[in-house]
């Protein structure tokens, strides 16, 4: 394993198109919080505890729209396709503060957006993701480039509900409807401006028209996964990690901080220590050559369990804080190392197909995990609940760990164009 200083992953953006790319995703992402602050407190004031039925039609179009996104971010340019994207979500959520400005936002207009905007993100992750390999001519600056734009998200969730709370003061809320809008044209600008020099446009196979042309596509991006095993698990692993962590982060830690009587404010000090610890873990690892990817892989998943196991083993809020700080160096590990899988051992006409596969894979496990939290809840204990989600997790993580000692050989690994 090559290792740099961790923050030699910033060097890359001395490159003003990955610089410029860089900072529009950092925007976008904190626009994207926004967003989901405004969806969630409005909603909240129109049906109250209902709000689920908003946050579920933006889940089900990103579900729904996920393996059709990837099949046609490996046909059609996709410079194309992440400029018109960003426009079209840009101009479904203005409409939100216009409407506040006419008169009222209503439930169904929030919820036709989330879905507008769930589905146009199910075409824009795979194209950008598919072309991240053709602005890098260097394996570890694609791997920097992956852990830096992975990071800005790590980074959103952390910053900016604290800085939501200053900006509520000084502006309604309906207007983070348009910053998130903003965001949006600034990413297409920069998208824009990386220019034609390119291969933004796939090698075109032969395609099948319509539906039969669709299922074709993605037959033959199962076939192409189940030929490499590492990736294959590795991408089934994510089934049960969305089931641990969708359990124990989104639903069993605010109901651990109560009942240590840590309160709202605990439970904000965990989760911030679980964003730190992602983001320092994001830049170590995007700063790595790893060989042997599907162990280093697996490593994170045990991580992940183990620092669920130090959670749900004591009634410390300290220890708690430890253990959410060593949950979170393990996904970084395991989300980068996936990244670099599919973009490396899989043709660049397939790329976005199978990324899509994994989003699909994600948000099954994700949704999955919050329908089992909720009965296991309140059926069970929360500390024994979380131990079990984090023992049935470490295994998973150390099976994985166990298989693939050694780097699988034989395997064809595209050269980057």
């Amino acid at each position: 394993m090559s290792r740099q200083a961790p923050l030699q992953s910033f060097l890359i953006l001395r490159q003003p198109q990955l610089l410029r790319l860089w900072l529009s995703r950092l925007l976008s992402a904190f626009g994207d919080r926004f967003f989901d602050i405004a969806v969630v407190w409005l909603s909240v004031q129109i049906v109250g505890s209902e709000v689920g039925f908003v946050l579920a039609a933006g889940s089900v179009t990103r579900l729904l729209g996920g393996l059709l996104g990837g099949v046609y971010a490996d046909r059609w340019d996709r410079q194309k396709i992440l400029i018109s994207a960003d426009v079209l979500r840009a101009l479904s959520i203005f409409s939100l503060p216009v409407a506040a400005l006419l008169g009222e936002i209503t439930l169904l207009h929030l919820a036709i957006v989330a879905a507008i905007e769930g589905g146009l993100s199910s075409l824009f992750d795979p194209a950008l993701q598919a072309s991240l390999p053709v602005l890098t001519d260097k394996i570890q600056d694609l791997q920097a480039l992956n852990a830096l734009l992975d990071v800005t998200h790590r980074m959103a969730r952390i910053f900016a509900p604290g800085l939501a709370g200053l900006l509520i003061a000084v502006m309604p809320l309906p207007q983070f409807f348009t910053l998130d809008a903003v965001t949006f044209l600034v990413s297409a600008l920069a998208i824009f401006t990386l220019g034609r020099g390119y291969r933004w446009q796939p090698e075109q196979g032969d395609h099948a028209r319509g539906f039969r042309g669709f299922v074709g596509d993605i037959s033959g991006a199962f076939q192409l996964v189940n030929q490499r095993k590492p990736v294959l698990w590795s991408l089934l692993s994510y089934i049960p990690g969305n089931i641990v962590w969708a359990g124990v982060v989104m639903v069993g830690l605010a109901l651990y901080a109560d009942n240590i009587g840590a309160g709202v404010r605990g439970y904000s000090f965990l989760i911030t220590a679980y964003g730190t610890g992602s983001v320092l873990s994001n830049l170590i690892v995007g700063s790595r050559l790893v060989e042997n990817r599907a162990r280093f892989l697996f490593a994170g998943v045990v991580l992940l369990g183990l620092g669920f196991l130090v959670v749900g083993s004591s009634s410390s809020f300290v220890v708690a804080l430890l253990g959410m700080f060593i949950a979170s160096t393990g996904t970084p590990m395991s989300d980068l190392m996936m990244l670099l899988m599919i973009q490396q051992e899989f043709p660049a006409n397939q790329v976005g197909k199978v990324y899509s596969l994994r989003l699909v894979i994600s948000s099954f496990g994700y949704s999955l995990g919050l329908l089992l939290a909720a009965p296991l809840f309140r059926w069970f204990p929360v500390q024994p609940t979380i131990l079990v989600y984090a023992g049935l997790l470490t295994m998973v993580g150390l099976a994985g760990w166990a298989t693939f000692r050694r780097p699988p050989a034989g395997l064809p690994t595209p050269e980057l164009p």
